[in-house]
């Protein structure tokens, strides 16, 4: 989820899934304060605000003590001291903004730097008849733009850019429109005032407010669109249990869950070669689903990793990785004499016999033995062998002592199992051996 630097959180996954995630636009950064229980900013160049009545309150994901609540009648805001970093002909804008209602014809004062009386940049929220609207105003306090929405106790994010010359706003990730106003600068001594515009001519706001950013360039739409997705994703996606311990023959069953709205689900395995997507086929069911079902596991599922990927309009997320855990078995598959031991009963009662296969060495690089022991009592009886895929490498009817098996024709290193097949082609024994 959100919330801690999204600076360094947002790095962490671009490293790891870029193909994928919406990325963070981290060059020309010059602010960056995510309320992360605090009004620092985490951008790296330490502009941490002052706070000035503004209380904590759950942001938008349900975190608690990650946004800030400003109320209007008391004046609260956020202070920034000026600094040469926010002195720039050009830049970038963004918060995430929540109001239910909007009073007054003088309006709420959301961010600014500067005064109503100098040139400056502010974000402000009147009432224009019957509906609230963002005013974006630059310079004497000249409204120069304005997008209809906000007081529908939603969250929404808001974006200006301007170049110089020529305004911009964003809602939620859309343009709405663009204003020329050239020569506004911001090399003005005064200091950034969030949840307030004017100094000595107060509109204060009244709502929450988060995740604002402050660029020295323009953003580029596409910039933009990622920046609204990234911080519109809840990124918790999970899946339980993560080790699903049962008894052969059972069912695994894994559930996903995440906050973001409407996901799609694929599930993933990984049998040696990467995680592949995996398909309502076999024992495999509800593959795209929120609930994954594996039915009838066997010895071959053991510590089979398992994860799932939800999709939720523009949000990707990948889960955390569970595991399958076979309970029913106490073999040492690798024993200390590199010998794979197979006592295995044959017959019913009161007919009822054991014999012991031996296979051999374990693990195994070139070829490995089968001795078969009493061959003669498995009339009938035949050996498999088949990957990790449940692909066939060997197959052989037992009527003899020993099988000598050249490993160059199977699929690679991994493992195998060894199965034992009755005479009404039953599987009996299931082992496994690791090809190294």
């Amino acid at each position: 989820m959100k919330k801690r630097s999204l600076l360094l959180t947002v790095v962490a996954t671009i490293s790891l899934t870029t193909t994928t995630m919406a990325q963070f636009p981290a060059n020309g950064l010059v602010a960056w304060y995510p309320f992360n229980g605090n009004a620092n900013d985490e951008s790296g160049n330490n502009l941490n605000g002052v706070v000035d009545g503004a209380t904590l309150i759950g942001d938008r994901f349900g975190n608690t003590n990650h946004a800030y609540s400003f109320d209007a009648s008391s004046n609260n805001n956020i202070l920034i001291s000026d600094n040469s970093l926010f002195n720039t002909n050009e830049g970038t804008w963004a918060l995430w903004m929540k109001t239910s209602t909007v009073s007054g014809g003088t309006g709420f004062g959301i961010m600014e730097k500067g005064t109503n009386l100098t040139s400056n940049i502010a974000i402000t929220e009147y009432q224009n008849r019957s509906h609230a609207k963002i005013s974006w105003v630059s310079g004497q306090g000249n409204s120069i733009g304005s997008t209809p929405i906000i007081n529908d106790n939603l969250w929404h994010h808001v974006l200006i850019t301007w170049d110089g010359s020529t305004f911009s706003n964003y809602v939620d990730g859309i343009f709405q429109q663009s204003c020329q106003y050239p020569g506004i600068s911001l090399n003005n001594g005064q200091p950034i005032l969030i949840g307030r515009v004017g100094e000595n001519y107060y509109q204060t706001y009244n709502g929450l407010l988060d995740d604002i950013g402050i660029w020295n360039r323009v953003l580029t739409q596409q910039e933009i669109t990622d920046l609204y997705n990234l911080v519109s994703c809840s990124n918790n996606l999970t899946i339980t249990p993560q080790n699903n311990n049962l008894n052969t023959g059972n069912t695994a069953s894994f559930s996903a869950t995440t906050s973001d709205a409407n996901p799609n689900y694929i599930w993933q395995s990984d049998f040696g070669q990467g995680f592949q997507t995996l398909n309502n086929y076999g024992s495999y069911s509800g593959t795209n689903t929120a609930t994954l079902n594996i039915s009838n596991v066997q010895l071959r599922n053991h510590n089979q990793p398992i994860r799932a990927i939800s999709t939720s309009g523009n949000c990707i997320d990948t889960s955390n990785v569970a595991t399958i855990s076979i309970s029913d078995t106490c073999i040492n598959l690798i024993t200390v004499t590199d010998t794979l031991i197979i006592n295995t009963t044959l017959g019913v009662q009161p007919n009822v016999t054991t014999n012991t296969i031996k296979v051999f060495p374990n693990p195994a690089s070139t070829h490995i033995t089968i001795d078969y022991g009493d061959f003669s009592s498995m009339s009938g009886y035949s050996i498999k062998i088949i990957n990790s895929l449940s692909q066939e490498v060997f197959t052989s009817v037992i009527n003899q002592q020993t099988s000598f098996i050249d490993l160059s024709t199977w699929s690679g290193d991994g493992i195998y199992f060894v199965q034992i097949l009755d005479s009404q082609s039953n599987v009996i024994e299931n082992r496994k051996i690791v090809l190294q």
